[in-house]
């Protein structure tokens, strides 16, 4: 699976091993393209960014990070 769409919070396996046998529950969460995006997000409205361009550039720098960390 492409890093980008790999959970940002995956289960341990102990954890996917109750799931099966019927004693949790599976919840799917964010990606780690999304939760890099939202840090971003975080940062652009700390630092008083323009509004209108943050989504955009919040996702550009999730792609270049996960980009580098193929590296």
């Amino acid at each position: 699976m492409e890093n980008g769409k790999q959970p940002a919070f995956p289960l341990s396996a102990e954890a996917e091993q109750q799931i099966r046998e019927g004693y949790g529950f599976l919840e799917i969460g964010l990606t780690k393209r999304e939760y890099f995006a939202g840090l971003a997000m975080q940062a652009f409205i700390t630092n008083g960014t323009n509004f209108s361009d943050i989504s955009m550039h919040s996702v550009e720098i999730a792609d270049e990070l996960l980009k580098q960390l193929e590296k």
